[in-house]
């Protein structure tokens, strides 16, 4: 579904600083918002009583894999960017944002300074994700994550195309990789969330975080990916329960070919094959402070104009029903 992206993040002392005090909500000291992005009112510093309460409710943000049409599109007149995504989240009632691989914008010191320029006055998170399980790479983006507010960082091992053969691959090369990182998360204070994405069954991806054996290393659980390999998303959301660090909220219906080849179409929270309220209650029960990440892709016509203005459309509608359903817990 998606490629992981495997550059290198240099990070300075000057621009881990800046990082730093962006993770802080209600941050005094900004400059101006840099690039066109809108400009934020400063939010107060927020008491402890405000802090314990944000700590133990979930919070709403964006997988920008939800706009991958419009950040990817080949005309410039349909194309946004990242800073584009982030204007987005506050008129939409979102607090942070999860940035898939393939949209990172660039990891020179006056990128990540912008960044911490617009997300900081807003009090919104910021999040990175990767594929695979690279320990140098995780402890990377963890250490941008955490500067940025964010708790995990979201990775995967394959999709929903992989072998058998394959996922057995990923159970047996994953695990010391995984243990590894863990002891930089420990350091850094950041969990790794591995997604089921199309390619494990909850039970497989138990397996896997069981052989991990480190509390900093949970799942990703997506709501709508179980399909994928037929498994009940209730199930699943059950048996991963306990281990979810991170969560991607989407639904969608899903079909097959004669060839088994599976087929989705896009569909608002609430109203394809997905049990989107009881998985979020199951997910939230056992993690009531966790960060929810709302990914809802569409697929594309061969019209871009007609994609990338479906593909907003589909955005702010899961954006209201997500907030819905989050109302209604």
């Amino acid at each position: 579904m998606r490629n992981a992206f495997t550059e290198k993040m240099t990070v300075t002392r000057r621009s881990l600083l800046s990082l730093a005090a962006a993770g802080t909500m209600g941050c005094a000291t900004f400059g101006p918002t840099i690039g066109g992005c809108s400009s934020a009112t400063r939010k107060s510093q927020p008491t402890s009583e405000t802090s314990n309460a944000t700590r133990n409710r979930p919070r709403l943000g964006l997988d920008t894999y939800t706009l991958h049409r419009c950040l990817t599109a080949k005309n410039p007149g349909n194309r946004k960017d990242l800073w584009w995504v982030l204007d987005q989240l506050e008129p939409c009632g979102l607090e942070g944002v999860q940035i898939d691989p393939s949209h990172f914008p660039g990891d020179d010191e006056k990128t990540l300074e912008r960044l911490a320029s617009v997300v900081g006055p807003r009090g919104h998170y910021v999040e990175l994700g990767m594929g695979g399980w690279d320990p140098a790479r995780l402890e990377q983006r963890g250490k941008l994550t955490v500067r940025f507010g964010g708790r995990a960082v979201r990775t995967f091992c394959g999709g929903e195309t992989c072998s058998r053969e394959k996922i057995a691959d990923y159970l047996r090369w994953a695990p010391p990789a995984l243990r590894q990182a863990a002891e930089a998360a420990d350091r850094h204070g950041f969990d790794i969330a591995v997604e089921n994405h199309g390619d494990f069954t909850s039970d497989q991806l138990k397996a896997l975080l069981d052989a991990v054996g480190h509390p900093r290393v949970g799942a990703c659980l997506d709501t709508g990916n179980s399909l994928f390999r037929k498994e009940d998303p209730i199930k699943c959301a059950r048996v991963l329960a306990p281990y979810v660090r991170s969560m991607h909220l989407k639904d969608w219906t899903m079909s097959f070919r004669p060839d088994g080849m599976p087929e989705w179409k896009e569909a608002v929270l609430g109203s394809g094959q997905v049990p989107v309220k009881e998985v979020l209650r199951i997910a939230t029960d056992a993690n009531p402070g966790l960060y929810i990440a709302l990914e809802a892709p569409v697929q594309p016509s061969e019209d871009e104009t007609e994609t990338v203005d479906r593909e907003r459309r589909f955005f702010k509608a899961n954006a209201r029903a997500a907030r819905q359903l989050l109302a209604d817990l």
